[in-house]
């Protein structure tokens, strides 16, 4: 695939988030491609895509855009107490 997309002269690999993975798009970035996916339309797949470092993605919700690049981890439900001032 990669070396079909330098044979055609294009500097970018837009593919199904399903269809990639970490070895293929290192592989492409190697080569001096770009990659991007669609269709990211979870927060589950827009996490895959961060995690694989692509270039954008294609999705039919643009808010996904507004979700946290690396979530919060459980925490508390509550700060902790403080201690009595002295």
């Amino acid at each position: 695939m990669i070396d079909r997309a330098l044979a055609a002269g294009a500097g970018l690999l837009a593919l199904n988030i399903r269809r990639l993975t970490l070895e293929l798009v290192d592989r492409a970035h190697a080569a001096g491609l770009r990659v991007t996916a669609w269709t990211v339309n979870t927060p589950e797949h827009l996490q895959v895509a961060h995690g694989m470092d692509l270039d954008g993605v294609t999705t039919d919700y643009p808010e996904l855009g507004d979700t946290p690049r690396h979530p919060a981890r459980p925490g508390p439900s509550h700060p902790p107490a403080r201690s009595p001032a002295r």
